[in-house]
């Protein structure tokens, strides 16, 4: 009898230990399964969800448009149409605008970045050797930092004449190219 009841222990302690183990691994891969699922999920969605705000965005303006097109009697019964037709034309003449203009004023204060550099690399330095000896951060570290991106020619990154091949390479590795 008493062999029974250690026996029936053992399968109580055991089983117990084989349930804690299990849950623990069930809920340790959870949290990897759930966030590689719901990655698969969004990779799916995203087209539809990119579509629906879309949508949303223009369906203001697009309304708008068809307001002034139904106005028109020939153009009444193709009013929607129309409308979304002429939406997309603004927003694709507003991105080639706003590409025109706001890319070259980007492109030249980078430039004027890179051109200045060495006198705000003047103005670090005077800096750093007006800090106090007792100051908690040590002349002699930021020195070197300073000493280390000196080293460095950001113009060789900033060319531009290789701004295409850095636009064009994103569009390449990323997923959606257009």
């Amino acid at each position: 009898m008493k062999d029974k009841k250690n026996w029936t222990k053992w399968i109580y302690w055991f089983t117990l230990a084989v349930a804690i183990v299990m849950v623990f691994h069930t809920v340790d891969s959870f949290e990897e399964n759930v966030t590689v699922s719901f990655g698969r999920l969004m990779s799916v969605l995203r087209p539809f969800l990119l579509a629906i705000l879309v949508a949303y965005l223009f369906y203001i303006p697009c309304r708008a448009i068809e307001r002034l097109y139904a106005k028109v009697k020939v153009l009444k019964k193709a009013a929607r149409p129309l409308s979304v037709f002429t939406a997309y034309i603004l927003v694709v003449l507003l991105v080639i605008m706003a590409v025109n203009v706001i890319l070259p004023a980007v492109s030249s204060s980078v430039i004027d970045l890179a051109n200045n550099l060495p006198g705000y690399y003047r103005e670090a330095i005077a800096f750093i050797d007006t800090i106090p000896d007792d100051s908690i951060v040590s002349r002699e570290a930021l020195h070197d930092i300073i000493y280390t991106l000196e080293s460095i020619d950001i113009t060789t990154f900033i060319n531009p004449d290789n701004i295409s091949a850095y636009i064009s390479g994103v569009m390449r590795s990323s997923k959606y190219s257009i």
